[in-house]
Parts: structure tokens; sequence; C-alpha cells
């Protein structure tokens, strides 16, 4: 238990703190799927590398600032935000206003998207950006759906021509009411382009379907990614550590790139290996965002009644959700098993997602109920 939990704490910190973001086209991610790789090599596993095309992003500078008083307000620019500097006042827009905008109220303007968030409504703020961007709006800012932490995913759309998109928290939009009409500057440095990223997979041949256990590998921008999902891959990286030699193939372990960009409908990564290799499929185990302090773990299963036994398991069962890395292999009939923590204050694609708020030894006692789980799968 101790050497385990040791090569999970090595594996966060290289992921988190020497790594850091992780998110599709940066530095970060190449690194970490060198590191996936070689590690998987080290365990004498053979590796493959799976490439597939997405949009990526690099972000260099940013800053959000009021004019008048020479304020510098906390912002981030969301993902996939365009480059740009916009000086002027705000056009202050609610739900209410978004359809019966027009070009001249908004054109080469700072939008406040002064709509109430929440999490799972990302399509939604995609829209309202993309309606921004076709009217010829300059900026969009949009609110975190926490007070302090600021969301930097909370708008993702790649296909904007021209708009810039930041992200404000709950604190910074106090800030803004108090001076509504004051002049803004905005500015960000960011660039889009067409990308290959890459599914990391260490493989067990052998014959018939394969079981796949995997976890996404990616993260939000210019974030730690601790939970979401450095504990996901660390936690990976180690059951291929522990079932090497001790599993019958077939089997692949797969830490995808992409799951936090999801421009249409499935992440990138799991969808094109699901493309791939649906066919021979039997059942797929995802590790994401676990071990946070004050959490419950739980067991997420979608169709129960086609895997090869009857689970018993520690963890409480939930069913399917439609989130995450499964979506793709529930969507093509696929048994899912997905081991993650549930939190009342989890905050996700934040600053705050960082490895302080983990417990190595949480996350090290989920693998081990992983590897029993896997264990009755395979039997």
């Amino acid at each position: 238990m101790n050497d385990s939990k040791s090569r999970i704490t090595q594996h966060l910190e290289t992921l988190c703190k020497e790594i850091g973001s992780r998110h599709v086209g940066s530095i970060g991610e190449a690194k970490a799927a060198d590191y996936i790789a070689s590690v998987f090599t080290e365990q004498g596993y053979d590796v493959v590398k799976e490439a597939f095309p997405v949009v990526g992003w690099n972000c260099e500078s940013y800053g959000l600032r009021n004019v008048d008083t020479g304020e510098a307000l906390d912002m981030r620019p969301c993902f996939f935000s365009n480059a740009g500097e916009i000086e002027g006042s705000l056009v202050w827009i609610t739900s209410r206003q978004v359809d019966s905008l027009s070009e001249a109220e908004v054109k080469g303007r700072i939008c406040m998207v002064n709509v109430t968030t929440e999490t799972g409504k990302v399509f939604g703020r995609n829209a309202i950006a993309e309606r921004l961007d076709a009217l010829g709006a300059g900026a969009a800012i949009f609110v975190s759906e926490h007070f302090e932490a600021i969301n930097t995913k909370i708008q993702r759309s790649p296909f904007l021509d021209h708009l810039v998109t930041a992200s404000i928290s709950g604190s910074t939009l106090e800030e803004l009411c108090r001076f509504p009409d004051a002049t803004y500057r905005l500015e960000v440095s960011a660039h889009k382009f067409p990308h290959q990223s890459h599914n990391i997979i260490a493989r067990v041949s052998g014959e018939g379907p394969r079981a796949v256990v995997g976890a996404h590998y990616d993260t939000a921008p210019l974030i730690e990614g601790a939970s979401d999902n450095g504990s996901g891959t660390a936690a990976l990286l180690e059951m291929a550590q522990q079932l090497k030699d001790r599993v019958s193939g077939p089997i692949d372990f797969v830490a995808f790139s992409a799951e936090e960009y999801i421009p249409v409908d499935f992440p990138p990564g799991s969808d094109d290996y699901v493309k791939r290799h649906a066919q021979d499929i039997r059942w797929f185990l995802n590790f994401d965002s676990m071990g946070m302090y004050g959490g419950e773990d739980k067991l997420q299963v979608g169709f129960p009644e086609k895997l090869p036994v009857t689970l018993s398991s520690s963890l409480p069962l939930i069913p399917y959700s439609g989130d995450g890395d499964d979506k793709v292999f529930h969507a093509a009939g696929i048994a899912t098993l997905w081991i993650w923590t549930s939190h009342p204050f989890k905050k996700i694609h934040t600053i705050d997602d960082s490895l302080d708020r983990l417990s190595m030894q949480a996350i090290t006692e989920l693998v081990t109920e992983a590897g029993k789980l896997i264990q009755q799968l395979q039997a």
C-alpha cells in the first residue's frame, strides 16, 4: 500500500506541479503524453499512440482593467478565446435580451453576459458567444458559478471567428456592478490552430473482446487539474503497474486527451478510440475526479446487465449519468464503470483544483477497489 501511495503521489507531483496545465494544444499536453508513455514503457507494456485532430489553443497573457479607476480585475480567458484588445463601456446583457440583440447594439463592444451560470450548461453559453460573434461584438464576459474561483471553461466554443471571451467570478461581477458605466479595457493574447492530440495506450494482446481501463490526462486551461484529472491519470498508471502480468488480455490501459473539449457531442479522444475499436470492447472502467478531501466515493455503472458478472463493491452504485468519457462508450452500447468522488464544494476547471486538496490515501484505496472489480470482471 505504501509503495502504491508513493507512486501515485509522484505521478500527481509530475503532472500537476512539474507539467501544470495540460489543455489541448499546450506544451503541457505534449509533456504529459510523453510522461505517460514513458511510464507505460518502464512498466513493460507495448505502447501505442493514436492521433486524432482537434483545435489547439494557447494563451500567453490576459487582463481586465477599469480604465477610470485604474483597478485591475481578476479574470481568465475562456477556453478557445480569440486574441484582441477592446476598450469601452460595457453592454449589459440578460438572458431575456440575447435573442433580440442587434448588430448596432453590440458591434465592436464588450458584452457583459449577466446570465445565471450552471456548471452543466456550457452549450447554452457557447450559443450566446456564437451569436455575439456573428453580430460583430468585440468581447463577451461570462460569470462563473463560484463567488471567488474562476472557471476557465465556463464557455468553450472553438467556432468563434473573432470574439474575445473571458470568465470572471461572482466577486468580480460585484465590482463591475459598482461601476456599470465605467470604461473597461480587456486584453487577451491567444491563438487557435489545427492540432493533433494523442491517446496513449498500454496494450496487452489476446483473443476476444478487450477490456478498457481509462482516464483523461488533459485539463481545462491555465490550471493544475489535480482532481480533474490528475487523480484519474495517476490511478490509471498505478492500476497498470499493479496488473502487469496479473491480468489476461486483451486489455487496453488508455490515457485519453481532449475530454475537457467537447465541440459537439462527445469528447474527441474517447470518441476516436471507440470509433476505432468499438466492435472489440467488452467493458470500460473510467477514473475521473477522485480523492478530494471530504468527498464521497462512488461507482457509476451503465448497462450493468451487459457486464459478465454481478458486481460486489464497497462503493455505492449509482446509475449512468451521461457525462465524461463514459458517454461515447455508453452511446455505443458498451457497459461502463466510473469511479469518482462527489463533493459539494468541488471546484473543477478552476485554479482551486489543486494538489493540496487531494488525499493520496483515498486515491490509493480507490485503485485497490478498482483492482478487485477488475478481478471480478476478468473471472
